[in-house]
């Protein structure tokens, strides 16, 4: 049975929109490596996946895991191609390129169809990072890009706005343009938001819950100073195994070595004390 048409909202005059009726779709989603791309176009994929369309998708990493910001060898990528028959591969050369950078037009902007859709980042389109990616102007300015659909949308300023009294700083807002990136794409192909809303708040309370866990596990045995004397304390529970607070007094050993112990997983073990010879060399008791 195949799928349901895929609507695209195209901006018209006023509040008057129109809207165009496809068979399929090739979207790629282009940025740094930091950028969130990847969990970008998944989230997009699980919308698709909701509304009844057949779908293949390709991620793309960059060459480097630590690529400087803004280089061409740090771009990554998630290309989908979903559609209202059957899909047999992610597509060949993407209808629209969402790029979050100047790298990543260059990088991909050969591979876009002609007459094809760009959606870029304007604010990414700075001075510096034009150097990185080779340009020597503007390409959203020089008319190189006029046989294309170009939208420039200042992403970056959009989500600081957006963000604007929740006490994030300027870092943490920049690393959510990549959700008003997909919050556009799903507006403009008809899909709706409130779904998406849901599983970002499934998706942070399950980070959430893992830190919590993490922190959990990674407290060990440590040393704690009550009223002069120094104790041994193992939390209630390590590594999800259950143990007891211990209490050793600290101690001095014959000849000044001092009496060590290591807490484990509910045993302790000393490490042996050195006893001075005649010659005044110390040896294991």
């Amino acid at each position: 049975m195949n799928s349901p048409d895929i609507a695209v909202h195209v901006a018209g005059s006023g509040r008057r929109r129109r809207v165009e009726e496809l068979e399929s779709v090739v979207i790629r989603f282009v940025g740094d490596s930091g950028d969130g791309m990847q969990l970008t176009g998944n989230e997009f994929a699980k919308s698709v996946a909701r509304a009844g369309h057949d779908f293949a998708t390709h991620p793309d990493y960059p060459s480097e895991i630590r690529a400087p910001t803004g280089t061409l060898f740090g771009v990554s990528g998630y290309q989908i191609q979903f559609s209202s028959g059957q899909v047999f591969n992610s597509g060949d050369a993407p209808d629209v390129l969402v790029a979050m950078n100047p790298a990543a037009l260059k990088t991909n902007l050969p591979d876009l169809k002609h007459g094809g859709v760009i959606i870029a980042n304007s604010g990414a389109f700075t001075e510096g990072n034009l150097h990185k990616a080779g340009y020597g102007g503007n390409p959203l300015d020089d008319g190189s890009l006029a046989d294309l659909r170009l939208y420039r949308i200042d992403i970056s300023q959009l989500t600081s706005q957006a963000l604007m009294g929740l006490g994030l700083s300027k870092k943490e807002a920049g690393r959510c343009k990549n959700y008003f990136a997909l919050g556009l794409m799903l507006y403009l192909y008809g899909r709706p938001l409130d779904a998406e809303e849901d599983s970002i708040r499934a998706i942070r309370q399950e980070a959430r819950h893992r830190r919590s866990q993490h922190r959990g596990a990674s407290r060990g045995p440590c040393l704690r100073r009550v009223d002069g004397d120094v104790r041994h304390h193992v939390p209630d529970r390590v590594r999800g195994h259950r143990t007891r607070n211990v209490s050793k007094p600290h101690r001095q050993s014959r000849g000044g070595a001092r009496l060590r112990r290591r807490v484990g997983a509910g045993r302790r073990s000393a490490v042996p004390r050195l006893v001075p010879d005649h010659a005044g060399h110390r040896h294991p008791a």
